[in-house]
């Protein structure tokens, strides 16, 4: 156990290191453009164009908090999503590209803990980018937050980490074997963006848009992460979110260990592992 815990915070530091070595200013703030611009057009939306009493009554009847509220959580949370596709998802295509696949490969380091290092370093990386974005959405574009079940955060940051595992190992794999770490990474951004409930309440897209979102675990963990901030909220008024997350997280795991493994064994026997 200790030796799987020193390759996972030695993973993480090394990779913490060598991200902020080079410390741009302006590189880091453009890492806020998106969710910033996101935010500013929800208030120009809420207080200019549509009225606040307008879209407070509309969306009461799909979220448990208001428009400006729901849109801070929600970039603030997709910044896991976003560590998870373009920092996690490309490991293995950036060991390729600097010619450490295959010592990694031949080496005995478990690729599971190698794996969980580069998941605590995307999610450090994440938190930091969660923490600047939720406290300036907040102050600065003024969202309600009058309450905080903090149990109840846990357990929906929990499970959307470990569900953004499996999705991560998933990408891993089909950078591995398509050699793309741009195109991939895009779509399934956009994907996700679109029908997590990030911008609207999933309810509100047409029927097949919905479909897509039920697949999503980052819709289910932005309406418990959302309820955490409800007041009088409990467990039992997120049990369906929960169980429903519960079952992705787990499904999502099992189906990236096995991908991953696959891609790589197939890679192997073709002799394309190292191979652009």
């Amino acid at each position: 156990m200790k030796y799987h815990l020193r390759i996972i915070f030695s993973t993480a530091k090394y990779n913490l290191i060598s991200f902020y070595r080079v410390f741009s200013l302006t590189s880091f703030a453009l890492r806020f453009f998106l969710p910033f611009i996101t935010m500013a057009t929800a208030w120009i939306l809420y207080r200019v164009i549509f009225g606040s009493e307008r879209l407070k009554s509309t969306f009461s009847v799909y979220s448990s908090v208001d428009y400006l509220t729901f849109i801070i959580i929600s970039q603030a949370v997709f910044v896991y999503m976003y560590a998870c596709i373009f920092q996690l998802g490309r490991t293995f295509f950036w060991e390729r590209m600097g010619g450490t696949i295959e010592p990694l490969f031949l080496s005995p380091v478990p690729r599971r803990s190698f794996m969980f290092g580069h998941l605590l370093f995307s999610m450090l990386n994440a938190t930091i980018d969660f923490l600047i974005i939720f406290s300036f959405g907040t102050l600065i574009f003024g969202g309600k937050l009058a309450s905080f079940n903090l149990s109840l955060a846990i357990i929906g940051f929990s499970l959307l980490i470990i569900s953004l595992f499996g999705v991560g190992l998933v990408i891993n794999g089909i950078t591995l074997s398509l050699r793309d770490r741009t195109n991939t990474a895009n779509i399934l951004t956009s994907i996700f963006f679109i029908f997590s409930g990030t911008i609207a309440p999933v309810e509100m897209l047409p029927p097949w848009g919905q479909f897509i979102g039920s697949f999503l675990p980052l819709n289910y963990a932005l309406r418990i992460i959302r309820g955490s901030f409800t007041p009088n909220i409990s467990f039992l008024d997120f049990t369906e979110e929960i169980l429903l997350l519960g079952v992705i997280a787990f499904l999502s795991l099992l189906i990236g260990f096995i991908f991953l493994q696959r891609i790589e064994s197939s890679l192997k026997k073709r002799g394309e592992l190292t191979v652009f």
